[in-house]
């Protein structure tokens, strides 16, 4: 799609799920068919029917069942290591495990479905044997609940508690140390990305604040640095849609000015429609 020079866009309604939606029509179409539709597009996420988020209440509502017997048994030690509107992580310890963990425990259902999708990342990745990529400890786990309860949370999964994001790290490293570990950070950083590829995945958020590292080395920079944050990875070979990002700022989807001026020399954009194709030259 390419940007038309208009400061607002026109609106159209469309039916879709059962309710009206707003489609933004975002500016002329480039190759494309000439079905009206091409000239707009839809929100990521269109919103759920009424009923469908009363069904997703009570699913997230269910109870958990009892922990099978000889299961390991996570058990929060009362510290929140972060959260926001669809989920938290928690620390833990584990029967079957020295130190502390993180379980992250998702509270709504695109949570879930984030969550779900983390935890194929990351077994995909441990299967190519992926050192820089954060490593699954355990899904659907036994988790304490109060002084007794014992119950399987089949949404949550449990991995390890990191020392820090290089987000923060970089915010408070002087100069010279950010020099000093610079080479090492981006060794650690390229490799985790060629072994996710690896394993058939691009992360699709990659930045600071979604790299973690395990500790300090002894000159103080980040050491044992992996990936996470899989909520918006996408398998490479499958397709996308590319938003405009001038309307789209926030879109995980790729920006039309990618191809704006440019020869498409990585192939990645479909003739004649409006999508490209999930690559690891585009992560």
């Amino acid at each position: 799609v390419r940007q038309n020079g208009h400061n607002e866009p026109d609106l159209a309604v469309h039916e879709a799920q059962h309710e009206e939606i707003l489609k933004e029509k975002i500016g002329d179409v480039v190759d494309a068919d000439d079905s009206e539709d091409t000239a707009y597009v839809l929100p990521m996420k269109p919103r759920r029917r009424p009923e469908a988020r009363a069904e997703n209440l009570m699913e997230l509502q269910e109870e958990s069942p009892a922990c099978p017997r000889s299961s390991e048994v996570w058990s929060p030690t009362g510290r929140t290591l972060g959260q926001g509107a669809n989920g938290k992580v928690v620390e833990v310890t584990g029967s079957g495990h020295h130190g502390p963990y993180a379980l992250k425990v998702p509270i709504s259902r695109e949570a879930e479905d984030d969550a779900e999708l983390e935890v194929a990342v990351m077994k995909s990745s441990s299967s190519q044997r992926c050192t820089n990529v954060m490593h699954l400890t355990a899904e659907k786990p036994c988790v304490k609940e109060g002084s007794s309860d014992e119950k399987v949370n089949n949404k949550a999964y449990v991995a390890p508690e990191m020392a820090g994001d290089l987000d923060r790290w970089l915010k408070q490293a002087r100069t010279t140390q950010r020099n000093l570990c610079a080479a090492r950070i981006i060794k650690q950083v390229s490799d985790g990305v060629k072994c996710l590829h690896k394993a058939g995945y691009i992360h699709g958020d990659l930045k600071a604040d979604n790299i973690f590292y395990k500790e300090l080395d002894s000159e103080y920079c980040p050491s044992g640095v992996v990936l996470a944050d899989f909520g918006l990875s996408q398998k490479i070979n499958t397709l996308m849609y590319q938003y405009d990002g001038y309307y789209y700022r926030h879109s995980t989807h790729l920006p039309s000015s990618l191809f704006i001026g440019h020869r498409d020399t990585l192939n990645i954009k479909v003739p004649h429609h409006n999508q490209v194709y999930v690559r690891e030259d585009i992560d």
